[in-house]
């Protein structure tokens, strides 16, 4: 049978183990909060710096750019119309 010593350190050795194990864990999960929180301050607006700030600029310039297109396509299918009508008098 086991002597009450060796069961002692039995006991002891495991629950070094599992302690050592929960370190480990509970580091991994202060990084993932940690990385979670810094993500989740990036999608507020803070006036300039953030990423949810960049994309809202980005938006805003291509929000631009499709305007300018349409306006661009508008005016190249007068133009197209103007010459069909000159060509056909023609």
């Amino acid at each position: 049978m086991i002597e009450p010593g060796y069961i002692a350190v039995i006991v002891t050795v495991i629950l070094a183990v599992l302690a050592g194990g929960m370190y480990v864990i509970r580091a991994e999960v202060m990084k993932g909060n940690v990385t979670a929180t810094a993500a989740h301050e990036e999608m507020i607006p803070n006036h300039g710096s953030s990423l949810r700030d960049a994309v809202d600029r980005l938006e805003a310039r291509l929000s631009s750019v499709h305007a300018d297109v349409r306006e661009i396509r508008a005016n190249q299918k007068d133009h197209l119309d103007w010459h069909m009508e000159h060509n056909e008098r023609a």
